[in-house]
């Protein structure tokens, strides 16, 4: 008989520590969505290894979707981390050709095609905090003010 109790205190007990051990690991990922401008721009989707980047290392993006509005043939890309969306960088900011990437249809990307591009080797910023944001602009080149598409991510 006190077997049977003793077993039965112990098999109680063993249930509330399980249940008091938290479960669900909070995971920090980059959920990239539209930029907050107005007028609202063009959006595509976007995945970052590692997610999310890490100071002082290399990172790759990809990013695709479907052109909203057309990609001229001088299209490059701005990938910039910082505090807040609008803020300074923390650093230089990535830049590069977005369309002429070895096997990938190069540019003009008329409105309404679909594409994808891969960014690897993007140097990140070192000091990353733990919370930032993550911002990709594709842009005309030699401009500051034609933005084509944006996406951001903060993560937290």
């Amino acid at each position: 008989m006190t077997r049977n109790l003793f077993f039965l205190l112990f098999l109680l007990a063993a249930i509330s520590v399980i249940n008091a051990i938290p479960h669900k690991l909070n995971r920090r990922t980059s959920v990239f969505g539209q930029c907050p401008l107005s007028p609202a721009l063009p959006t595509f989707d976007a995945t970052i290894v590692p997610d999310p980047v890490v100071g002082g290392q290399l990172a790759t993006y990809n990013i695709s979707g479907t052109a909203q509005t057309d990609f001229p043939d001088d299209a490059e890309i701005i990938i910039l981390i910082s505090d807040a969306f609008g803020q300074a960088p923390y650093d230089s900011p990535f830049g590069g050709d977005f369309c002429n990437i070895p096997g990938n249809p190069p540019c003009p990307i008329k409105a309404g095609t679909s594409f994808n591009r891969l960014f690897s080797s993007v140097q990140t910023p070192d000091g990353i905090p733990s919370t930032f944001t993550d911002t990709i602009l594709i842009m005309q080149a030699d401009t500051t003010t034609s933005t084509i598409a944006c996406a951001v991510a903060t993560v937290a």
